[in-house]
């Protein structure tokens, strides 16, 4: 049959062609998106279809078209019915990694907002052989320095979760009371970029350290769908920085003060000492 050699097969999926256009219709003509399955090619080119509802079910009635007709109106379909997996309990409020990518951008722009208050003093920042900062004026009463970097929420039980320190370790205090513990990744120093609290050195000499971690709160509240409260709905943000503890003269580098890291000793574990336990003598004594 000449329906068949043109490609139509029984068994496939057909469509409505566009409608010619006419010049001189007052209102457009809309295709009929409606999916078919051609059933049947009959001895004489009649094709025997059935349509499919919008969910996929195909209807029990058919329709007969005629071979020429069918050719000229209907073209084949790949497209198949594909729905997605249950809808309820998926909708975007339920995802909670996009609520904890919003609490970790809130918790970033708390710290670039503190920064925006800091003041940049006169100083010169090495980056090798070591890193190192020092000044190139003084003396400096008084200085403040804020990090920056990317942050994400603390999971004890992830291995690869950065180790949490006083210098990177950002807590976030919800109005319901519960503290969040966030960690902040060093920045990557540059002539274009630097910040300069990334470069500053621990020490564990008292006398030599003169800056010290302090914390420094940033709050913010999150949109609500209601009239906007404040009082009792603040989020507090507390970011570590760094603050001389001593004036700073010209030359100075500076350094903040961490206790040494002690270094687990392990008890050394003996063997208890072999014991010789001698059998009893089995020798028999000669006869006479």
């Amino acid at each position: 049959m000449a329906i068949l050699q043109k490609g139509f097969k029984e068994g496939t999926y057909y469509t409505m062609k566009e409608p010619a256009k006419d010049p001189k219709a007052t209102t457009p003509q809309v295709r009929d998106q409606t999916i078919y399955k051609l059933e049947s090619i009959a001895g004489d080119g009649a094709c025997t279809l059935k349509a499919f509802s919008d969910f996929g079910e195909l209807s029990r009635e058919s329709k007969i078209v005629d071979g020429p007709i069918f050719v000229a109106t209907y073209k084949p379909v790949d497209k198949g019915f594909k729905f997605l997996g249950d809808y309820k309990g998926k909708e975007i409020k339920h995802q909670k990694q996009l609520k904890q990518d919003v609490m970790n951008r809130r918790v970033q722009d708390a710290i670039l907002t503190l920064n925006e208050t800091m003041i940049e003093q006169d100083l010169a920042i090495r980056i090798s052989p070591s890193k190192g900062v020092f000044c190139k004026s003084g003396p400096i009463e008084a200085m403040l320095l804020i990090p920056y970097g990317n942050v994400h929420k603390h999971d004890p039980t992830d291995k690869n979760a950065r180790t949490v320190e006083e210098r990177n370790a950002i807590k976030l205090q919800t109005p319901d009371g519960e503290t969040i513990v966030y960690t902040m990744s060093a920045m990557t120093l540059n002539d274009d970029i630097q910040n300069v609290y990334w470069a500053v050195q621990a020490t564990s000499n008292s006398d030599k350290a003169n800056m010290a971690i302090v914390h420094e709160d940033v709050r913010f509240i999150v949109p609500t769908t209601t009239k906007l409260k404040i009082s009792g709905y603040e989020y507090i943000v507390r970011i570590p920085c760094l603050k001389n503890v001593k004036a700073l003269n010209k030359g100075d580098e500076l350094f903040y003060f961490e206790a040494a890291k002690k270094a687990a000793v392990q008890a050394e574990k003996r063997n208890p000492p072999l014991k010789l336990e001698l059998a009893p003598s089995t020798k028999k004594s000669k006869r006479s």
